[in-house]
């Protein structure tokens, strides 16, 4: 958890993304929770990656520079 994402293609709805320092201008994203089938809070964005009907990633972020709701 911390840890900061860039994304560096596909779109806000199937981001490709790769980590990156969080005080980069290119961070994007905050990763909050990477818990298999965490459910995310109000304002949290959801990325999930699939291998068939397996969850093999599953991360609840924030925009970097977003508040949430969530301490």
């Amino acid at each position: 958890m911390g840890d900061c994402l860039e994304q560096t293609g596909g779109t806000d709805d199937e981001p490709n993304l790769k980590l990156i320092d969080c005080g980069k201008p290119a961070a994007k994203y905050k990763v909050l929770k990477s818990e298999a089938h965490a459910e995310c809070g109000p304002g949290e964005t959801r990325y999930r990656q699939l291998d068939g009907h397996y969850e093999t990633v599953n991360l609840c972020m924030t925009r970097v520079g977003e508040r949430t709701t969530a301490s």
